[in-house]
């Protein structure tokens, strides 16, 4: 119940200055009410996700996405021609210890551009979205090539013989794909990698060619030269051997495989003994005749048979080390 107030009173000043006073008349009692309380659920506030760059909490991990390369236009180019690359990726996410992302981190940031393992060129990658263009040096070799990004995403590249590529106007030019002349050697090509034979390219071979010898040996080794890699009678419209292991006695192109220092008859890789680095020779001949050889023919057989017929010959080397 609520108990009875006592009836306020009002003070009023007239004209002429008296003062009055009323007393306002209230009922003594009101009404019984109850006042029933109104039951309230516990609400459980959820905050709504929230784009873009989030807090980064104690338990977050920051881990950056290497770009990812999904496509270049056109595949098949000239030295000297640019091409437009696309892929994602490129930003730092943000992780709990489970894994799970919990937002991620966005800035625009350049990446750099490969082409087999030499810089050509970078793009942007903003948003997860990696797009731009990169030109292809003009005295590139013409091949096939692989197009890579940092993270090692890669694309594969055909490179079309341009103006300069079909005169043979030149020197004999050999070119090893992935290091430069006198450059490491990468790991692929070697007996810690997946050992198969460096991709070879070359320009400037002369008229009166009638076939080509390349040849990789190792003079550091102690007792004597040892022999990685003898291929003989390469047609003499053939500018490049590709990457492979290939332990047949005859090579796609039609180069026929010698015999190297191990026995056999294929490519073996630089293997240096542990705590050594050797300096590798990369021989390629023109000669005016096709070798009257069986596959599996030693170097020394080849060598023999090609005196007195090398138009021109190119040399390059790579260094490895373990």
């Amino acid at each position: 119940m609520v108990e009875p107030r006592t009836a306020p009173s009002s003070t009023l000043v007239t004209q002429d200055g008296e003062v009055a006073t009323e007393t306002l008349k209230l009922p003594t009692s009101v009404p019984d009410m109850t006042v029933t309380p109104v039951a309230t659920e516990a609400l459980t506030v959820t905050p709504s996700p929230t784009p873009g760059v989030f807090a980064i909490s104690p338990e977050a991990t920051s881990v950056p996405i290497p770009p990812i390369l999904f496509r270049l236009m056109p595949d098949e180019v000239e030295p000297g021609a640019e091409i437009e690359l696309e892929g994602t990726g490129g930003h730092i996410e943000l992780r709990t210890a489970d894994g799970s992302r919990i937002g991620f981190i966005e800035s625009a940031k350049s990446f750099p551009v490969f082409l087999d393992g030499q810089p050509i060129g970078s793009i942007v990658c903003f948003v997860a979205t990696c797009k731009g263009p990169v030109t292809i040096p003009q005295d590139t070799l013409p091949g096939s090539y692989q197009i890579s990004m940092e993270g090692g995403s890669s694309l594969d590249l055909t490179v079309l013989e341009g103006p300069q590529a079909t005169g043979e106007a030149g020197p004999l030019v050999l070119a090893p794909r992935g290091f430069s002349d006198g450059g490491p050697i990468p790991i692929r090509y070697t007996c810690d990698g997946e050992d198969i034979s460096p991709s070879l390219a070359w320009s400037g071979v002369p008229p009166g060619t009638e076939s080509q010898v390349v040849v990789i040996d190792d003079p550091d080794v102690p007792g004597g030269t040892w022999d990685h890699w003898v291929v003989f009678n390469i047609p003499a419209d053939v500018r490049e051997l590709k990457a492979h292991k290939l332990n047949k006695p005859q090579l796609p192109n039609g180069g026929v495989h010698g015999k190297n220092s191990w026995g056999d008859s294929e490519y073996g890789g630089p293997c240096p003994p542990h705590g050594t680095t050797h300096t590798y020779r990369i021989f390629l001949y023109a000669v005016d005749v096709n070798l009257d050889l069986e596959a599996g023919a030693s170097k020394e057989d080849v060598m023999e048979a090609i005196q007195g017929h090398i138009v021109e010959e190119s040399l390059v080397t790579g260094t490895f080390g373990r």
